[in-house]
């Protein structure tokens, strides 16, 4: 996860999000199929995608913790205070960068598949065609940088994009 944020240093977030990247990776694929179901096929129709859809057990999810990596990257890029606080409500600070962590990525899933783009890839490498399709990654990975105006270069990490 330190290839995109070389600078940062907030270990517990860090670590929290890697003990939860298996569940939202698979957490990512199910809610992009859900989403595509009730924006794509509001009547629920069945053709020959919606039924490879609903046919499909198993996910191909190898290649997107790389796309889990960046995100989680520019989550702790965009939100830097959150090493130091007290914490009045009887939780403890894993479980508290873990409900904030959580939430974000969820509101970011939402946001991210609002793009056409981006619900398409995920559905068409994960489940149609099972990642048979690796150039799909490198847009995928370019649609969520652009999406967070985020640039990212190999010497520097992640940085605001610039107009």
């Amino acid at each position: 996860m330190q290839k995109y944020f070389p600078s940062d240093f907030n270990f517990p977030l860090w670590n929290m999000q890697q003990q939860c990247q298996e569940s939202l990776i698979l957490e990512l694929v199910r809610f992009t199929r859900a989403f595509y179901y009730q924006q794509s096929n509001p009547l629920g129709l069945v053709d020959d995608t919606i039924a490879s859809l609903q046919d499909c057990q198993q996910y191909h999810v190898e290649g997107l913790s790389e796309i889990y990596q960046l995100m989680a990257a520019i989550y702790r890029f965009q939100n830097t205070d959150n090493q130091l606080e007290f914490i009045f409500d009887g939780r403890s600070l894993e479980e508290k960068l873990q409900d904030d962590w959580k939430e974000a990525f969820h509101k970011m899933l939402f946001d991210l598949n609002l793009k056409t783009s981006f619900t398409r890839i995920i559905l068409d490498y994960c489940i149609l065609n099972k990642g048979k399709n690796a150039a799909a990654l490198s847009t995928l990975k370019s649609t969520v940088l652009s999406f967070f105006k985020i640039k990212w270069s190999k010497k520097t990490g992640i940085a605001l994009a610039t107009a």
